[in-house]
């Protein structure tokens, strides 16, 4: 049996909090949902009659991590939405948790762990895919005599391990996921992302023959 964890959760970075539909005159509805967002929006402006976007920058911004920026763009490339599901109405009946990236399911998952470990996985790839000044390479990398060494490959293809062994051997440790590359030749130190060791991944399980 998996083990339980308990969901953490951050009311601070709620949604925006929209007012009662019955408030709203229903003229103005219309007008309320469809066109809430567009163009630039003042800070006094109210979510259906509710929060407004002021009160909700002075409730997220503080909560975001301390090397946040504002983005050059006012277009959101995607939203990533998690949907947690509650307990099984029935002892024989699976509650399943689930990704979206926009509107397509990513995933569709018994165990909280996995749904967060699939929202990384994809969130990787998204900032892969759609980098402009740099080249994300899937491969381990350690750094050697001053140098550094790629090991390009697949998923499961040995990538983590080695890299792992070449650690114990005294190899500096960059990165089991991606190589971050630009103009100069590999990213390091710095700014350079994935630079956190990683637990070794386990590769997919085989049936055993008895």
């Amino acid at each position: 049996m998996a083990q339980s964890h308990k969901t953490e959760s951050w009311p601070e970075l709620a949604e925006i909090r929209g007012g009662r539909l019955s408030d709203i005159p229903p003229d103005a509805l219309e007008r309320e949902f469809v066109h809430a967002f567009r163009g630039v929006i003042p800070n006094d402006t109210r979510f259906l009659r509710g929060e407004s976007i002021g009160d909700l920058f002075d409730r997220v911004l503080p909560a975001l991590p301390p090397v946040w920026r504002s983005a050059e763009t006012d277009t959101v490339d995607t939203i990533f939405s998690l949907y947690f599901a509650g307990p099984p109405a029935r002892p024989n009946i699976k509650n399943y948790h689930l990704l979206y990236g926009d509107h397509v399911r990513l995933a569709r998952v018994t165990e909280e762990e996995q749904v967060f470990s699939s929202l990384e996985r994809w969130l990787e790839f998204f900032l892969a895919s759609n980098a402009r000044e740099m080249i994300f390479l899937h491969a381990g990398v350690v750094g050697w005599r001053g140098g550094a060494v790629l090991f390009p490959g697949r998923s499961f293809s040995g990538k983590s391990t080695l890299v792992h062994e070449l650690v114990r051997a005294g190899a500096a440790y960059y990165s089991d996921e991606f190589a971050m590359l630009d103009r100069r030749g590999l990213k390091r130190g710095p700014g350079s992302s994935w630079s956190k060791p990683r637990q070794r991944k386990q590769g997919p399980k085989r049936a055993s023959r008895r």
